[in-house]
């Protein structure tokens, strides 16, 4: 079973998709986004959905880089014939005193997708979230000292504001991806924060995680 069909398991398993549903897919120009992307508009014949749309925000936080990664974004949607819708912020000026810069994203990524699910008519937001970034969240709220019922960590299906959010990469690991989208010369961006210890996401994911592994 390949991964596009293993993607589909996954929607069908968790009940993520019914025909006719607009899917508004978040893209970054990442790995995981750019996978999502290609498996979502190849099953959407397959799953009957009425229509697909592209989606994607730009932090204002590493200026060409990521002006460049929205470009890429919009140029693939385009490539697909697939609506895009772009936002710029300055999450610097968004941030909330007491909360963290990943804190603050989440927030205004969340606040985009609402927006741009009723520009596009969607009733449904796709996001990229990995197997790995499930066991990132447990332990980063574990580090964080929350409590039993706080640990549940990514859910494959929520609703929020009358979106439903799924993630159809939920039991993927990110090397997978990698692997495929590397053996396919399928094109992807690289955000470099990625590799910066300043966030405590990148600390558990480069530093953390390894060391439990060995």
């Amino acid at each position: 079973m390949n991964l596009v069909e293993r993607v589909l398991k996954t929607i069908r398993n968790y009940e993520m998709l019914k025909p006719n549903d607009t899917v508004l897919i978040a893209v970054s120009g990442g790995q995981d986004s750019m996978f999502l992307l290609q498996a979502m508009n190849y099953l959407k014949t397959k799953l009957k959905l009425k229509k697909l749309v592209v989606c994607n925000l730009d932090h204002g936080i590493r200026g060409k880089e990521s002006a460049e990664d929205s470009l890429f974004v919009k140029t693939r949607a385009e490539d697909l014939n697939l609506g895009f819708i772009h936002k710029k912020i300055d999450l610097s000026k968004k941030r909330s005193k007491g909360s963290s810069m990943e804190e603050a994203a989440r927030k205004e990524r969340y606040e985009f997708f609402n927006e741009a699910a009723l520009s596009a008519g969607a009733n449904v937001a796709a996001t990229g979230h990995t197997l790995d970034d499930q066991a990132e969240t447990i332990l980063m709220r574990i580090i964080k000292g929350a409590s039993l019922k706080g640990i549940i960590g990514i859910s494959p299906v929520r609703e929020e504001r009358g979106i439903r959010i799924i993630r159809p990469l939920f039991e993927l690991e990110k090397g997978e991806i990698e692997k495929y989208l590397d053996e396919r010369g399928l094109e992807y961006r690289i955000d470099s924060t990625n590799k910066e210890p300043l966030y405590f996401r990148n600390v558990v994911r480069k530093e953390i995680l390894p060391f439990l592994e060995k």
